[in-house]
């Protein structure tokens, strides 16, 4: 395995800006929406923590046991360092039915803030954000397709459609980060081999015609009743002339009506989000696949991936037991890092949300973004098991808390209850 030497670097994904929260054509509604507010206010911070070099927060020093838990031994502090890399892990930008204007309207300031940052600036597409891969070039088995550089500001941008590092002459490549290897994936690659561009083609086509394409909708809904009136009352009109008009209608107007009802659809029969046990097994699969094309060699990988909206951590021998089979060669740590998204929807209204991942010489932390002080917060490793369990903190663990400066509504919401899609029984 090949491995490139990095400093510091922070991931985040799902972001979805242009992502609004209403109902769709009056019978579907769409529970999601983005928060660009909060993302602007994150990529200043990291506009101040590049000015000034490091900044100090609390954390709390874990201990990680033979089991796989982790025990909170002291609270401390850590200095976060100015990232040489920035991973945007995927689905940055909602490319599925968000409209032009509001995705302009959301990003532009926080496109702006990024373009000042001077670190290395990646990109891996999604499948929300499918689109951007053609910005890419150099495929190779369409497998991996990474981009040459984009001028973003201070620094440039290198688009990657599957995963960061790629791989090279048949040899899986990482970042390494003293004895830890990390491999990047947004993660819906996990799950199946749906053609995603599909989606942007409708997508665009629905923009093509903006507000007009509700006129067309209309049209075809009137020519729809028309088609039965017809039908019922038997008048002598030439079917050319009925059929001739509907099936333009038809095509023209099916990129709105997909565009509006696809995802409410989705999410509520097909979808991956807040899956704890799904995502994983379907890594299984995937990372076959993935080692069966390219040379692997026994190191320790943290795999970092988003795509669910869930905040996670499986190492390898909860991983084993989950898929009922050994893992061989490789010690594997999965990290799930959620979105910055909102979820009105009541089973998932309480996930952790607005969490970017943070590695140094020191290991892999999550920090939550506190958006009453405008500051990042640590979010321990035990506490993250405690959560997708679906156990209550105790009051011991909320004053802990507190002490991280965690948003306080957030940690009375975590004493009344853990995630609702909790993982257990694995």
């Amino acid at each position: 395995m090949e491995e490139k030497e990095t400093g510091a670097f922070i991931v985040l994904s799902d972001t979805h800006l242009g992502l609004r929260e209403f109902k769709r054509l009056h019978f579907f509604k769409n529970t999601v929406a983005h928060r660009p507010i909060h993302v602007d206010q994150f990529v200043k911070w990291l506009e101040k923590l590049q000015s000034e070099g490091e900044i100090e927060l609390p954390v709390a020093t874990e201990e990680l046991h033979d089991d796989g838990e982790y025990e909170i031994k002291m609270i401390s502090s850590r200095k976060l360092s100015c990232p040489d890399t920035l991973v945007l892990n995927g689905d940055i930008f909602e490319l599925w039915d968000a409209s032009d204007q509001s995705i302009l309207f959301s990003s532009n300031s926080i496109l702006n803030s990024i373009s000042r940052l001077s670190c290395e600036k990646i990109y891996l597409i999604g499948n929300h954000d499918f689109a951007n891969a053609q910005l890419a070039t150099g495929e190779e088995k369409k497998m991996t397709v990474s981009s040459n550089l984009y001028p973003w500001g201070l620094s440039d941008l290198n688009i990657f459609r599957n995963t960061y590092p790629t791989p090279e002459d048949g040899k899986i490549r990482t970042l390494r980060m003293g004895d830890d290897h990390y491999l990047f994936i947004h993660g819906h690659q996990f799950f199946s081999s749906i053609p995603w561009e599909i989606i942007s083609f409708i997508r665009d086509g629905a923009e093509a015609f903006r507000l007009y394409s509700w006129v067309l909708v209309g049209l075809w809904i009137i020519w729809i009743g028309t088609l039965a009136l017809t039908g019922y009352l038997e008048p002598e009109i030439s079917p050319s002339i009925q059929y001739g008009i509907g099936f333009p209608l038809t095509i023209l107007a099916f990129p709105r009506i997909f565009v509006s009802i696809a995802r409410p659809i989705w999410n509520k029969f097909f979808g991956s989000r807040y899956d704890r046990k799904k995502a994983p097994r379907a890594f299984i699969k995937w990372w076959k696949k993935f080692t069966k094309n390219n040379e692997l060699e026994e190191k320790r990988i943290h795999i970092i991936y988003g795509h669910t909206h869930a905040i996670d951590i499986v190492g390898k021998s909860e991983l084993e037991k989950m898929v009922n089979k050994n893992i061989e060669k490789i010690d594997l740590t999965l990290i799930n890092h959620p979105a910055w998204v909102k979820d009105s929807k009541s089973k998932h209204k309480n996930e952790l949300q607005e969490v970017f991942v943070y590695v140094d010489k020191f290991g892999f932390e999550f920090f939550g973004w506190n958006w009453d002080i405008n500051s990042p917060f640590h979010i321990p490793k035990s506490v993250v098991r405690t959560y997708v369990s679906g156990r209550k903190i105790d009051d011991d663990i909320a004053d802990l808390l507190n002490s991280l400066h965690w948003p306080k509504k957030l940690i009375e919401e975590l004493k009344v209850s853990g995630s609702k899609s909790k993982r257990v029984g694995t």
